[in-house]
């Protein structure tokens, strides 16, 4: 088993330490938080590959915490620890969510760290790592004048491998793409100053060959329309579901 950077969510500080010490002498690099709202604070400095999660956090709901992680992450492999028996249509919610698994919380049964450990070798997408690899030379640029969606966009793409930079506005974009050609940019459509329009019209005559995604949070016919004179790659509706961002990402490159 690969060392891991592993984040442990439990409001109880002995099944905490107990977590913390099994899997520190494994070699894992081991942060313990007692609530959900720590987990969230600490996923803002920091991405893991595990997180642990306890099934009855005191301050939010598993499948609450799970969703808020997975705006946060997409990737990182999420395991909940059953201490109460979780009836059945609550595990296919947390499935739905990609839990990785449901694990019985038990320290007394050596089936529970079993279980824990086998789920922590279970493997990454089929060619997930490679594809990573492959399009780690790709530049992305991410325009958006909200702080909270540049990062997440940005946090989401250098995990999966891309080269990203960020701009708060469109005359912030074209300067830094007279710097560093991207290869794709996601621009949002409603920024101060120029708005998303008229920065994808001064970006295609910079150079024609970046594709461009732009982000609006209505699905307004007008504006596609407008960006679609202006050569525009494709389109997302905030807040982005990160799959469909992915998707679309991964075609333009395979064009």
């Amino acid at each position: 088993m690969e060392w891991k950077t592993i984040l442990i969510v439990d409001a109880d500080t002995t099944a905490r330490s107990k977590l913390y010490e099994v899997l520190f002498s494994k070699g894992h690099a081991v942060t313990c938080v007692p609530t959900g709202k720590e987990a969230l604070a600490a996923l803002t400095d920091k991405r893991f590959e595990v997180i642990i999660l306890d099934g009855a956090l005191p301050d939010i709901a598993a499948l609450d915490a799970v969703k808020a992680i997975r705006r946060f992450d997409m990737d990182t492999k999420i395991l909940i620890l059953d201490a109460r028996g979780m009836p059945p249509e609550e595990r296919a919610s947390l499935r739905d969510a990609q839990v990785t698994a449901v694990v019985p919380k038990d320290f007394a049964s050596p089936e529970m760290m079993r279980s824990v450990f086998e789920a922590l070798r279970v493997p990454d997408e089929p060619g997930q790592r490679a594809g990573a690899s492959r399009l780690s030379k790709e530049i992305i640029l991410v325009v958006d004048d909200n702080e909270e969606v540049r990062k997440t966009i940005e946090l989401f793409l250098k995990k999966k491998g891309y080269n990203v930079r960020t701009a708060a506005s469109g005359e912030d974009a074209l300067m830094k793409i007279k710097l560093e050609k991207p290869d794709i940019a996601f621009l949002d459509f409603r920024m101060p100053g120029m708005d998303g329009i008229m920065t994808l019209r001064q970006i295609k005559r910079l150079d024609e060959s970046i594709k461009v995604i732009m982000l609006t949070s209505v699905q307004d016919e007008y504006i596609m329309a407008e960006a679609a004179k202006e050569g525009v790659s494709g389109y997302l509706i905030k807040p982005c579901d990160l799959h469909k961002l992915n998707a679309l990402l991964s075609s333009l490159i395979a064009r």
